[in-house]
């Protein structure tokens, strides 16, 4: 599924987080390679989780930076995914930048690390990713700071179980067979709909065949409240949702809907750019 691996590194232990998801998938994948690629755009350096790093930065040394940046990644997960690096110095936009290179290249997966909010809580930061989300036409997995990788071992993807879409399910489903997860489908239940448990059941059947399966509805009062108390209750590693023709899951990457996800959950979302 995810053949060629973008990884944007801006040397922030929130990017070092999305490089250690990257590498784990591309593994398991058999991917081609993970690229590293850092955007030089002039702006301040801040946020460096690492003062040799931080050093070379300062220096100007900005390919040596970023192969230490992938030479230590490397060495805290202990894998050998192949590595390419590359330096882009530009003067434009950083989510700009990317977007064309994503989509001239072909990358079909971009992972990016998201911080959250800023001390004064008044911005939220991770524009760039959000930019990035909206107008790329691959996948994209967003990585907030809070996540602690450990492998990927329980993947919940959400879905609108009264229009279930099969044909996307059975992409993340084999995408759950080659990390080696245990995939869990759930939908939140916002109208405390009694149809919902209907339709589950149906879907149940229907897919009885597939193993390392399971099944939830959440009650709650809207969509990221109900997937923030379904992360907390079954601890996911990744949470897929749909985030391009299907309305339903749209609005969770609407702004409002996306800041919110974010700041009160640590687990990456892979949004999955799906046409139904």
């Amino acid at each position: 599924m995810f053949q060629k691996i973008l990884c944007p590194v801006d040397f922030s232990a929130c990017s070092l987080n999305a490089f250690f998801f990257a590498c784990e998938i591309a593994e398991k994948n058999q991917s081609k390679f993970v690229h590293l690629v850092t955007v030089q755009d002039g702006a301040k350096l801040r946020g460096i989780y690492n003062h040799s790093v931080f050093k070379l930065l300062s220096e100007g040394k900005f390919d040596q930076a970023l192969s230490a940046f992938a030479r230590d990644g490397l060495s805290r997960i202990g894998t050998s995914v192949e590595i390419k690096t590359e330096v882009i110095q530009t003067d434009r936009k950083v989510s700009t930048t990317l977007i064309e290179k994503v989509e001239k290249e072909g990358f079909d997966l971009v992972c990016m690390g998201t911080e959250g909010v800023n001390k004064l809580k008044k911005h939220v930061l991770g524009s760039t990713t959000k930019n990035v989300l909206e107008k790329v036409s691959c996948h994209l997995l967003a990585v907030p700071l809070q996540a602690s990788f450990h492998g990927i071992e329980k993947i919940a993807f959400g879905v609108d179980i009264m229009y279930f879409p099969k044909n996307a399910f059975q992409e993340i489903y084999e995408l759950s067979e080659k990390l080696g997860a245990r995939l869990h489908l759930f939908d939140v239940n916002i109208a405390n709909n009694p149809l919902l448990e209907e339709q589950l059941d149906e879907v149940k059947q229907e897919l009885a065949h597939f193993s390392n399966l399971d099944f939830t509805l959440i009650d709650a009062m809207e969509v990221v409240d109900g997937i923030i108390k379904f992360s907390k209750t079954y601890h996911p590693d990744i949470i897929v949702v749909l985030s391009k023709n299907y309305s339903y899951l749209d609005r969770l990457f609407e702004r409002s809907y996306t800041e919110k996800l974010i700041l009160h959950t640590d687990v990456p979302v892979l949004a999955i750019k799906y046409k139904i």
